[in-house]
């Protein structure tokens, strides 16, 4: 995360016995530190999008009831934000477009946002989908955008207030899993079919048009890190007995 070398991860399964967990490592994963994060067993982060981070000390962590946890000290130690006031939907996604403004989706369409570094979140109009948020990027105070678990794709340039579906090719079917965005007008997009087969688009203009991008063979991809425009990897499913992770250079 950051500039920093520590690698933080968050545990994705239910522990009834224990809360919801982080690990980090400080020597690339050699010896890690075992961090509960609040107070409620059986809590879990569902999905990549479950744990943000802004900068190598802000890091903020979604998970089931709705609760929003955040770390002022690279995951250390944790501090509960909502627990589970603005919705008590289970959230999925996590994501702030600086230290004030943020967005986090997850189960029957909520969306949640703050505009104070999470002091306070308030729910905003679901997306409109009948279905999970599993991902969200906030590119501003005012422009997001969400992507579901029946293969949709939503963008709101009013905070929240309303939202608009964006059609791409093959899009209601399977799941949009991870969205990230370069700058206002270079995005990337996973989206697996129904069967799964993950594929990434891209856009060049800002999420009006979403082109394919040629992959490797795969049975879902999980989530999308971006480096530049150019740059990125991907993490999926096990395919042929190995874990699927994979650096794309999109032709220019």
């Amino acid at each position: 995360f950051g500039t920093g070398r520590r690698v933080i991860v968050a545990r994705g399964t239910t522990d009834v016995a224990n809360p919801a967990e982080i690990a980090y490592s400080d020597d690339n994963g050699t010896t890690w530190t075992l961090v509960n994060v609040g107070s409620t067993n059986g809590q879990f982060v569902q999905a990549a999008g479950g744990l943000f981070a802004l900068d190598q000390n802000n890091i903020w962590m979604v998970t089931s009831g709705g609760y929003v946890y955040y770390s002022e000290d690279a995951g250390v130690t944790w501090t509960t934000q909502d627990a589970g006031v603005a919705t008590a939907s289970t959230l999925w996604a996590v994501h702030f477009a600086d230290n004030l403004v943020g967005f986090a989706g997850g189960a029957s369409d909520d969306v949640i946002r703050t505009i104070d570094g999470g002091v306070a979140w308030s729910a905003v109009t679901d997306v409109g989908a009948t279905s999970t948020v599993n991902t969200i990027f906030a590119l501003n105070a005012q422009k997001a955008w969400a992507g579901t678990a029946n293969g949709r794709l939503y963008y709101t340039e009013d905070a929240g207030t309303t939202w608009t579906r964006r059609s791409f090719s093959g899009d209601g079917v399977g799941a949009v899993k991870s969205i990230k965005f370069v700058n206002d007008l270079i995005g990337f997009m996973t989206h697996d079919t129904a069967a799964p087969v993950g594929r990434v688009f891209v856009t060049m203009d800002g999420g009006f048009n979403w082109e394919a991008v040629t992959t490797v063979t795969n049975n879902g991809l999980n989530d999308i890190a971006v480096c530049d425009e150019n740059n990125f990897y991907l993490a999926g499913e096990v395919t042929s007995g190995t874990a699927t992770l994979v650096k794309v250079q999109p032709a220019a």
